[in-house]
């Protein structure tokens, strides 16, 4: 994980009722332990204040968990390829994300009707009036 210190810049990130986006790249993250080949978002509610991680386990609850049982603080989103040791510039390679909106890269929009397994991880509106922290 990048340091606590690590902030998404309030004038690259866009909020909306529903929906936040930001962007952030390959150097927040360390590769001493070897090349990070994935990333996840982990999406934890917040009283905006703390410095608090969430709660560690694994794998933390899907979106589903979250949005059906109140008790459920944090959803983690899909994996997808961080391509952060392809090129030369590969530090510099950054992400945009839009928690919220059902992205691809997140895991699709979380829709029973679907047909698709509910157990995998997938992406939804978030709660109007909540601080996160990501």
């Amino acid at each position: 994980m990048p340091p606590l210190s690590t902030r998404v810049s309030d004038r690259a990130a866009v909020v909306t009722k529903s929906s936040i986006f930001f962007r952030f790249n390959c150097s927040w993250f360390s590769d001493v332990n070897g090349a990070i080949k994935f990333f996840t978002v982990l999406v934890s509610e917040s009283d905006g204040v703390g410095e608090e991680q969430p709660e560690q386990q694994h794998p933390l609850p899907s979106y589903l968990d979250y949005r059906s049982n109140s008790s459920v603080k944090s959803y983690q989103t899909s994996y997808f390829p961080s391509r952060c040791t392809e090129g030369p510039d590969s530090g510099s390679r950054s992400f945009d994300i839009t928690l919220g909106t059902g992205m691809d890269s997140l895991g699709g929009p979380c829709d029973p009707d679907t047909g698709r397994d509910l157990k995998l991880f997938c992406d939804g509106p978030l709660k109007p009036k909540t601080a996160y922290r990501f």
